[in-house]
């Protein structure tokens, strides 16, 4: 190897610890260019900054693991162009509508505190006309304690029903035990 960095130098460059760089490669997700056989130091290439980086930035926005592998391996070109692209698409499309979705739960209970410390206030209430629109829905029964997987699916659905308009959530998905999604 011509080029290459201990795992200390990378650390500093790429703003991740030592101990995360050792986690990452033991989860085959930023594996070192070189391993020494016998000292195991480990050793990266100044081309595996850029895919670091990439890393930390969705890890601060506190994107899955699994779905960060599917990003890097859609970022890497794994299966070819457009096929690969999409795939990356859509792993940030549905992490940007879990955190829209957790924002919306975090603004509804500030709204309800908020109401619990002035019973009385008046509340404004608007009325907004739409035009028509063509409405793709799915609605399940949603056990209490699941995760977030049965949302996934259902608007990996809604995205094949849709092609290539863009699939919005339901402001209001979370409220009660039902569930759904539109387009």
């Amino acid at each position: 190897m011509t080029e290459r960095l201990t795992i200390g130098d990378f650390s500093r460059i790429t703003h991740l610890s030592i101990r995360t760089l050792r986690r990452y490669h033991e989860q085959d997700l930023l594996v070192p260019a070189e391993v020494a056989p016998v000292t195991g130091y480990r050793y990266y290439s100044p081309g595996q900054v850029r895919p670091a980086q990439t890393i930390r930035r969705f890890r601060d926005l506190d994107l899955p693991l699994a779905d960060l592998r599917r990003f890097l391996e859609a970022e890497t070109g794994a299966h070819g162009g457009a096929a690969d692209r999409d795939t990356a698409r859509q792993v940030v499309a549905a992490h940007l509508r879990r955190l829209e979705d957790r924002l919306g739960r975090t603004q509804r209970a500030v709204e309800a505190l908020r109401e619990l410390l002035d019973p009385g206030a008046e509340r404004t209430v608007t009325l907004e006309v739409l035009p028509p629109q063509r409405v793709y829905a799915v609605s399940l029964d949603v056990p209490e304690g699941a995760g977030l997987d049965w949302y996934d699916a259902a608007m990996r659905d809604l995205d094949a029903a849709a092609g290539h308009r863009p699939v919005l959530p339901l402001p209001d998905l979370f409220a009660g035990h039902r569930a759904s999604a539109w387009w």
